[in-house]
């Protein structure tokens, strides 16, 4: 067997001498991979062509060919297997052998699912190029399975054993080579998509009055956007008879994705915003990536305002771009440390308020601002995330997590108050969701969840979260505190919390904070609500954010040195407190008197040099000390 690397720069073979070999594309040798005693009769590479995986008795094995590591080793089945595949979108690999199961795997070797036994060897298996379906072949049987391994459907021939199995560019069509010298084609179809309350399904290779092959269909905000292998129809909820009719340029439509005001496009090489009306908003053109990896709905989102891609070649990036002009949005990417699986953009808001939300490869989720004016806010809200999907009404972001349901209601609380993240998230137990689930929908209050074995679970959250967030946008607070009173939830009064802190309405901040019995918050709220400088209470707000860095930065450049110095002194930073007294020439004594009774309360001597040589320098007078805080307490009030 010899299959391509997908660079198309080389390609490696396999065979009963047991060697795995990678060849130029002239067919000259260029090394030899792997040797083993047996026989190896299959193998593929990654996304990136930097591994190969291949089979050998019944071990799976993973080679790097670039990093000197050991290579990756598994049982994978209980008899010889006999063919292997690799996914470049999802990253899964499916295994089938003479165990009779197939078999599917993660790019670590660990199981994801396995099939009931057959009565046949399997002897092919298949990703098609999107990385949602894989075809199994067997004695007289051709399987179409989901990405987690449940069979879709199945079809019996007289044909004998399927040996290969090759999908077409779009991922429609497949041919299967057989035991009789046949080759079969296949068509997929069934295929079903839904928003709220309507559902499309493809029943034939063409719908309706549709004369080319469908090769991908999308349903949401009450619109249905069928492409073709030529033309797109763009079908309205309000009216079906009559849908907008585009021509295709490429005819090879891999990806569509919808949202309110727009719809992503991405005909072959070509990525376009399109209105309803089927006018082309933009096109996107992603700096120095590799045209030939595909874009899925895990790696690329859009909302009215901002589209998002992954970096087709740096998985630790994501570039952003405007729906209207096609040019860079807010800082134009966001760099991570590790490479990112999955993206998701929120719905809701204007563009300042846009968030993108994405998992990495060690199932951490984190959430990103678009605008941060070159200083990034990545911020960690959840680990062990199995799949994010936010919802098309609010900026509620849901996620699985181990066989848990976990809704933040607001994740954008991170940035006004870390603490307050994880009280108002919804966490919901659902013991029959079994093995590798994942979310297929999130509309209004209702989420829909895929099974392992294919069953849709229908899930709901309390429509609670949903009517604060409406009652804020509105700004009718005394509803929003009648509602939690009335419900007693923790998580409703932690959403109002930093809903309202975000909104400057301290009053109703305090209030909340105050049923969470948040004591020192409250009092530093009401500090902020009494001080009449505006610097100055914007200073403690970006302070109470968390952001100490900017607060002290902001108070020493629009001459508040006195507050800064006291903020050092009441987060115990006195380092910093004395650099800064040093540079300004002013309350030495200060920092050094507060410095002693900090050490004195804590029953410790002094060791640091620095605060050793200045002690030994300036006398600590307390009353002096009063004095001077009294004065610049009342200066403060007449610095503009």
């Amino acid at each position: 067997m010899s299959k391509w690397s997908n660079d198309g720069t080389s390609f490696a073979s396999c065979g009963e001498d047991g060697e795995v070999k990678m060849w130029s594309r002239s067919g000259m040798l260029r090394s030899v991979i792997a040797q083993d005693a047996r026989p190896i009769y299959s193998l593929d590479w990654n996304a990136d062509s930097t591994r190969i995986v291949y089979c050998t008795g019944e071990y799976c094995i993973i080679k790097s060919l670039k990093a000197q590591n050991a290579p990756m080793k598994w049982k994978a089945h209980e008899g010889v297997v006999l063919c292997v595949s690799w996914s470049n979108t999802s990253d899964l690999i499916v295994s089938g052998g003479e165990d009779c199961k197939y078999r599917v795997w993660d790019h670590f070797g660990r199981p994801v699912y396995s099939s009931n036994t057959h009565n046949y060897p399997i002897t092919s298996v298949a990703w098609n190029p999107d990385g949602e379906l894989f075809a199994v072949g067997s004695f007289n049987i051709l399987r179409l399975c989901d990405k987690v391994g449940w069979s879709h459907s199945i079809d019996k021939s007289r044909t004998g054993s399927i040996y290969n199995i090759s999908w077409s560019k779009d991922g429609t069509q497949l041919v299967a080579g057989c035991a009789d010298g046949q080759v079969l084609h296949a068509n997929a179809i069934e295929r079903r998509v839904w928003w709220n309350n309507l559902e499309a399904i493809q029943t034939k290779r063409n719908l309706v009055d549709l004369i080319d092959r469908v090769t991908k269909l999308q349903l949401g905000y009450n619109q249905l956007v069928v492409a073709t292998t030529k033309q797109c129809y763009i079908f309205s909820a309000k009216n079906w008879n009559t849908p907008v009719i585009l021509e295709l340029k490429e005819g090879n439509v891999s990806l569509i994705l919808l949202c309110e005001k727009y719809f992503l496009l991405i005909d072959g090489s070509l990525i376009q915003i399109l209105t309803y009306e089927g006018r082309v908003q933009s096109n996107i053109k992603i700096p120095g990536t590799v045209q030939d990896e595909t874009i899925t709905e895990r790696t690329a989102a859009i909302s009215n305002d901002v589209a998002v891609f992954r970096d087709r070649s740096n998985y630790k990036v994501l570039h952003l771009f405007e729906t209207q002009s096609g040019k860079a949005a807010g800082d134009g990417k966001i760099s991570h440390n590790i490479d990112i699986i999955e993206i998701a953009i929120n719905q809701v808001g204007s563009i300042n308020e846009r968030i993108v939300a994405f998992v990495d490869v060690n199932r951490d989720c984190f959430i990103s601002l678009i605008n941060t004016f070159a200083l990034q806010k990545i911020e960690k809200i959840g680990s062990m995330t199995n799949n994010i999907r936010f919802n098309n009404s609010t900026n509620m972001l849901a996620a699985l997590q181990d066989r848990k349901l976990v809704v933040w209601t607001h994740p954008s609380i991170v940035y006004t108050d870390k603490d307050l993240l994880q009280k108002s998230v919804l966490e919901i137990d659902i013991p029959e969701i079994g093995k590798a689930p994942y979310l297929v929908g999130f509309v209004e209050n209702s989420i829909t969840i895929r099974r392992s074995d294919g069953c849709l679970l229908p899930s709901s959250i309390p429509p609670f979260p949903a009517s604060v967030i409406k009652c804020i946008r509105n700004s009718k607070w005394d509803q929003t505190i009648r509602l939690c009173r009335l419900i007693k939830e923790d998580y409703l009064w932690a959403l109002v919390a930093g809903l309202a802190a975000t909104e400057k309405n301290f009053h109703i901040a305090e209030l909340a904070y105050g049923e969470l019995l948040e004591t020192e918050k409250v009092l530093f709220l009401s500090e902020i609500r009494t001080e009449n400088n505006t610097q100055i209470k914007n200073t403690l707000m970006t302070l109470f954010n968390g952001n100490n860095r900017d607060a002290q930065l902001s108070l020493a450049q629009n001459g508040y040195t006195f507050r800064a110095i006291m903020n050092y002194i009441a987060l115990f930073q006195f380092d910093k407190a004395l650099d800064l007294a040093l540079k300004s020439k002013s309350h030495l004594d200060t920092v050094l008197g507060y410095r002693l009774r900090y050490l004195e309360q804590t029953g410790r001597k002094e060791t640091d040099p620095k605060f050793l040589k200045h002690l030994s320098e300036v006398e600590i007078d307390w009353e002096h000390i009063k004095d001077k805080i009294r004065d610049d307490n009342e200066r403060e009030k007449y610095v503009k």
